[in-house]
């Protein structure tokens, strides 16, 4: 959906498109920050990249966060979505990159354009990934 906004607004208009979405099937990779700087357990499933841990869940997922049409001097992410589930009490989230099982991942989602944006402050460079 992002890359359809940008290929119709280009960098000419910010588009800015906010919502939620669910994934019934498949499995999900979320990232998380390792703020303890602690190496992955051995016989993990975690992946390490850099200061952050991946790992991948399987669905059912909830996700709500914003996506925009192209970069800016407003410093944006191009897309932002944070996943939880606590189904069977498992209690996991984090960041969504990307789903691993494209030819059974299920989305269900509900999105709708920004039409005011509000910056109350700058986030620190994100260049440790």
């Amino acid at each position: 959906m992002r890359k359809g906004i940008e290929k119709r607004y280009g960098n000419k208009d910010l588009v800015a498109i906010g919502g939620t979405f669910v994934v019934h099937t498949g499995t999900i990779t979320h990232h998380f920050r390792n703020f303890l700087e602690e190496p992955v357990p051995e016989g993990s499933k975690l992946r390490r990249i850099k200061k952050f841990y991946l790992y991948d869940f399987p669905a059912p997922e909830n996700a709500v966060g914003t996506f925009i049409s192209t970069k800016t001097e407003l410093d944006l992410y191009l897309e932002h979505f944070h996943m939880f589930s606590h189904l069977n009490k498992a209690n996991k989230g984090g960041h969504y990159v990307q789903d691993t099982t494209p030819e059974i991942v299920e989305y269900e989602g509900y999105f709708t354009p920004g039409e005011i944006l509000h910056k109350v402050d700058q986030a620190p460079p994100f260049t440790d990934i």
